[in-house]
């Protein structure tokens, strides 16, 4: 019995994780976006914040 109902709970969150799924085209990726660095600390220091700050500007180019 343990068996059926842990099976019939997984058809059930299977289902409803399907059901969120997209229904409208999927996005050509021609429009531009934004991104954003927030930092809690300092440029300059070849920490990760550096790391974060090239990837972006390579982004960017």
């Amino acid at each position: 019995m343990k068996k059926l109902l842990s099976l019939l709970l997984v058809a059930v969150m299977v289902l409803s994780l399907a059901a969120c799924g997209q229904q409208g085209p999927a996005a050509s990726g021609d429009e531009p976006y934004k991104a954003a660095l927030l930092l809690n600390g300092t440029l300059g220091d070849k920490s990760f914040f550096d790391s974060a700050n090239e990837g972006l500007e390579k982004l960017r180019d």
